[in-house]
């Protein structure tokens, strides 16, 4: 076997080896060793806690103690699919009298607003003076402010029930399609398909 491939070196071998003169790291090596030292410092612990108290049971977290398995097969768990409907309550109907409603022209029929408007004042919504709408509408809906939503439902059914059609309900756009909603909660605009 040749000299240099030995198993063992001899004490003398390793003191020549002391004697070599080391090579300081390049800029680019500091750095790299450097980043991986403050990553370990800063992400370890991290790393970790969640480990921990992600396989910890939640007694373990309490400080308690676990109680010891069951015996026998394991149970079966069923978990329930997430509904993906949002979790809010029914909303509630603002009284008629309570909302005060709008009514804008924008289809060519003159007087269109007024008429409507004598029609929401019987149902007893509280009106506002009939405008005209800012440009023409293709289609009469029911714009509602926030929280009016369902109130603009019940007058959209309530018109339905009355004149037989019921313009759709949106709401309010952040352009309003008259000069002044006059405080109103609730913009019925007439459109050109006749819906009301």
């Amino acid at each position: 076997m040749p000299e240099h491939r030995k198993a063992e070196r001899s004490s003398s071998d390793w003191d020549e080896l002391a004697d070599v003169p080391v090579q300081p790291l390049s800029p680019l090596w500091r750095r790299i060793c450097f980043g991986a030292v403050v990553g370990a410092l800063f992400l370890g612990p991290g790393i970790a806690y969640s480990v921990v108290h992600r396989t910890a049971s939640p007694s373990d977290a309490r400080g308690e103690a676990a109680s010891p398995p069951a015996k026998g097969p394991p149970a079966t768990v069923r978990r329930q699919a997430p509904s993906l409907a949002p979790a809010t309550a029914a909303p509630a109907t603002i009284p008629a009298g309570q909302v005060l409603v709008l009514v804008a022209n924008g289809s060519d029929h003159g007087g269109a607003a007024a008429r409507t408007t004598a029609v929401i004042a019987a149902l007893g919504y509280r009106t506002a003076a009939a405008v005209n709408a800012i440009l023409p509408a293709s289609q009469s809906t029911v714009f509602y402010q926030p929280g009016y939503g369902a109130a603009a439902t019940a007058l959209s059914s309530s018109l339905a029930g009355r004149l037989g059609t019921a313009p759709g309900a949106a709401a309010m756009p952040a352009r309003p399609p008259v000069t002044s909603l006059a405080g109103a909660q609730l913009l019925v605009v007439l459109g050109s398909d006749e819906r009301i």
